[in-house]
């Protein structure tokens, strides 16, 4: 592991359209999963064409709105590097040496990819003091996706547990998110295990 954990900020129209066509391609999963706040560009929706995805898209698209959140985002990400840092002390928590960092105004609050190390951040529905919090929420995502997707946790299951690590080290910025009922579980797993990560994934995935 390098001192210096690298952050490669990116942001495009190119990129937001196509973040616009992917969130309105799931819609139906983020309903089914409870996600009430998905942001989309103006009178966009499920019967939106391509053409109106994009004329809407590039009417919203400000570069500097951006460049300021890039910024923002760079100056931060100093101020916690030695806590993150720290997760990889964990074990079977794989931190990477980079990570690709998407801006974006619309879908979910972020969104994570392990298999390219990009973490996507929603910086409309997120102030600048809350970019952060959600950028390492989804770092932590990666971290242990490759014991998510091993051991079959369930989808709240897996975003308690990353709740719980984000309490553990970076408590100022993570708000428990609502669950549903049954999740608390993972709690009881976290006590008894942590923090041997494997072990609470196992426990909690064999739960159906």
């Amino acid at each position: 592991m390098k001192n210096l954990i690298e952050l490669n900020v990116i942001y495009s129209l190119d990129r937001e359209v196509n973040r616009v066509k992917s969130t309105v391609k799931k819609l139906s999963w983020y309903k089914e999963r409870g996600y009430l706040n998905i942001a989309l560009p103006k009178n966009i929706s499920e019967q939106s064409s391509l053409e109106d995805i994009f004329k809407a898209t590039s009417s919203e698209y400000l570069e500097t709105e951006y460049e300021k959140f890039s910024q923002r985002i760079k100056e931060r990400w100093f101020e916690f590097i030695n806590r993150i840092k720290m997760l990889h002390e964990i074990p079977s928590f794989h931190l990477r040496d980079k990570y690709n960092i998407v801006l974006t105004k619309y879908g979910t609050g972020g969104s994570y990819y392990p298999q390219t190390d990009k973490v996507i951040v929603n910086i409309k529905t997120k102030g600048q003091e809350e970019v952060m919090g959600t950028i390492i929420h989804e770092i932590v995502h990666i971290g242990i996706d490759h014991l998510i997707e091993s051991h079959n946790v369930k989808h709240w299951y897996k975003e308690r547990l990353v709740d719980l690590i984000m309490q553990r080290y970076f408590s100022e910025l993570d708000k428990m998110q609502q669950i549903e009922k049954g999740a608390n579980i993972v709690d009881e797993a976290f006590k008894k295990y942590f923090p041997d990560i494997e072990a609470i994934t196992r426990e909690v995935g064999n739960i159906k």
